[in-house]
């Protein structure tokens, strides 16, 4: 998240010049002028409002990423006027700022502040020769002792990112330096370990490409091309016979900070490329509004609107939603998890299609290719795909052109195409209903189609022989005449002098979720009423085995209530994490592992297993920063809880990792 700002003066005229600052650079027709008016307040109201303005253009610069040549040029006019000492003291703090930014691992900001440098030089506002020391100091990094290679990567790569936006101008003025600079970035990317990013590849089909490496060839072939782009706002060269008559500063040596070994730097990246070609944008533009797409991905996730509407208006005279639709999903695919939650992207690509007539043929182009390659897509990137897509269709009225993909009928059962569209038909039901989504397909996709979520009760074949038949039979009514919790008990109590401990688990369960079986409410409700009861009976691991045995067999037609029901089981302690590890790993779960509700199961019990001692985590820090509000028996309780939720986290992943290896060796061998 961007910074948060800082506090300023209660005084309506800085809450109005912040929104003359926010903006300035929306209509470029006019931009000359309106940086004119702007300057002219600014220096009005400088002796008034020195620090809120200076905080405010920091604010601006580190959130509004296309506007640095703006603000730059902004800058500059008043560098020309009588506000010279305080443009000295404001690039001074944009150093201190990038410092702070990089100590505190704000890295997208620390980028933005250093291409805001590169603007200030093409602005005449800093000497070309501090931008240097910069570049020099960043490209140090990696010639530090034992560095950390993320770490060497990342300062390279703000050098690389800043170099658009000013390689026109050091081309002109100090060439030289700019061919040392560039030859410093090759020998590191030349020498530097290269990983393996299959693991974070995409497409398993194809050679996966070093983000960096992609970046570097940009940069050759911006040089080849005499360093010319079109993808930025060029303000200053309204201005150039002023801002050249200007006197640029001298600035701060940036201080690169140390290395924290509990800073984690931006993770390596594989190039991601759908689309065949990019209808001749040039590979720099690419870069360039890839990278404004995603900075504003980042700073409008609160305000997704405005962050649409900014996205459409990038400074590009050509069409680029090619590039912004492949951009998007790049973020939704990205490994080894997305920036933020799936439905953020859906609600950006469904604001899209309501303001640009020219997304909705690029997205289905994109759904298309991904149909055809799905065979060679990661499995966790087709799940997201299906959650994406089916999120998009229900707010579309479920249309999409089904015959397209007509290959999937005739195919295997386990054929990866037919298995994508049953699984995004699957996950159409949950968002809607099972007869909305049959009127809405072909008729030959019927038989894709998941079955009616109907109940399996056990105990419903009116046999007095079966085992448990008549227990359940009167659990059943009891239950549905709400009947008290301790009578109920009672009754199971002597029910199990007769019956196994698991068969009364089984006998319980079938009982509880047919009680509520009308609605999700109903059955949470009923598990809520007699988790008691549940504490009284599933007291040992064959036991909340037999339980979840129990709820798969039950809801075998339903994976929605499964996933739900598994999850708050566990929630209420009534089942365990190892318990549903084993249920995903046995005899009858595996053949089930090419469907996306094995693995939504398993990732569920990961993520509350983590989230468990993350919570203890903190609540155990919190008595220890606050010993007046704790005691030494909730310290004890606290720590004893901690200790043995660790213990199951260690337990949970060996047995994953155990299982998986046991299932793989077999596969394997047959």
């Amino acid at each position: 998240m961007p910074p948060p700002p800082p506090a300023q003066p209660t005084d309506d005229s800085v809450t109005k010049l912040n929104s003359l600052l926010v903006r300035v650079g929306d209509k470029t027709t006019s931009l000359p002028n309106n940086l004119e008016q702007l300057a002219g307040i600014l220096e009005l109201d400088l002796s008034k409002y020195t620090e809120a303005i200076t905080e405010l253009l920091i604010n601006a610069v580190q959130a509004l990423p296309v506007k640095a040549p703006v603000y730059a040029t902004l800058i500059a006019l008043l560098n020309t006027s009588k506000s010279f000492d305080w443009v000295a003291s404001l690039v001074a703090k944009c150093v201190y700022t990038l410092e702070d930014t990089l100590s505190r691992g704000q890295y997208t900001q620390a980028k933005l502040i250093m291409r805001f440098f590169a603007e200030l030089v093409n602005a005449n506002v800093i000497q070309a020769s501090a931008l240097f020391h910069m570049f020099d100091n960043c490209l140090g990094v990696p010639n530090e002792d034992d560095v950390v290679q993320d770490r060497a990567d990342f300062y390279v790569f703000i050098v690389m990112a800043a170099i658009p936006w000013v390689g026109s101008e050091l081309s002109r003025t100090t060439p030289d330096e700019l061919d040392r600079i560039m030859a410093h970035i090759e020998g590191y990317l030349s020498r530097r370990t290269q990983k393996s990013l299959r693991a974070i590849a995409v497409f398993d089909d194809q050679e996966p490409e070093d983000y960096l490496i992609t970046l570097w060839k940009q940069l050759t072939s911006l040089r080849d091309d005499g360093w010319q782009v079109e993808a930025t706002l060029k303000p200053y060269l309204s201005f150039e016979e002023r801002l050249t008559a200007g006197t640029p500063h001298a600035i701060p040596l940036l201080k690169i900070p140390a290395h924290n070994p509990t800073q984690i730097y931006p993770s390596p990246r594989a190039t991601f490329r759908l689309f065949p070609s990019h209808a001749n944008i040039r590979p720099i533009d690419c870069f360039i509004l890839e990278d404004h797409i995603i900075d504003l991905l980042f700073f409008f996730n609160a305000n997704h609107k405005e962050g649409v509407k900014l996205m459409l208006s990038l400074p590009y005279t050509a069409s680029y939603d090619i590039i912004l639709v492949e951009t998007l999903l790049s973020q939704i695919l990205l490994l080894p998890q997305p920036p933020f939650k799936i439905m953020y992207y859906a609600t950006i690509f469904i604001d899209l299609f309501k303001v640009q007539n020219t997304i909705p043929p690029l997205f289905a182009q994109a759904m298309d290719i991904i149909f055809a390659r799905v065979a060679n897509i990661d499995t966790e990137c087709v799940s997201r795909v299906v959650e994406w897509f089916t999120v998009h269709l229900s707010n579309f009225d479920f249309k999409w052109e089904w015959q397209e993909w007509q290959v999937v009928i005739s195919q295997e059962p386990e054929a990866p195409q037919r298995r994508f569209v049953e699984e995004i038909l699957e996950r159409l039901t949950r968002l809607s209903y099972l007869e909305r989504i049959k009127r809405t397909i072909p008729e030959d996709f019927l038989p894709l189609l998941p079955p009616a979520p109907t109940p399996r009760f056990k105990y419903i074949s009116n046999d007095p022989e079966q085992v448990g038949f008549v227990e359940a039979t009167e659990l059943l009514k009891m239950m549905r005449t709400k009947q008290p919790v301790v009578i109920i008990q009672n009754y199971m109590e002597g029910v199990k002098e007769n019956i196994s401990p698991e068969t009364c688990s089984e006998i319980m369960v079938h009982c509880l979720l047919q009680s509520g079986a009308k609605s999700f409410s109903h059955m949470l409700n009923s598990i809520e009423r007699y988790l008691q009861l549940f504490n009284s009976l599933v007291k040992n691991s064959e036991q909340k085995q037999a339980v979840i045995q129990s709820v798969s067999q039950f809801w075998q037609d339903s994976h929605q209530h499964l996933a739900i029901l598994l999850d708050k089981l566990m929630t209420y302690r009534v089942i365990d994490a190892i318990g549903i590890v084993n249920w995903v790993f046995s005899a009858e779960t595996v053949p089930s592992f090419s469907h996306a509700y094995v693995w939504e199961v398993l990732r569920n019990t990961i993520d509350k297993t983590l989230a468990r001692v993350v919570t203890l985590q903190k609540e155990m820090k919190s008595l220890q920063d606050n010993p007046l509000m704790s005691s030494p028996e909730l310290a004890a309780k606290v720590q004893a809880n901690l200790e043995m939720s660790k213990r199951e986290e260690k337990e949970v992943f060996t047995l994953i990792f155990q299982k998986f290896y046991n299932v793989i060796s077999e596969h394997l061998a047959n």
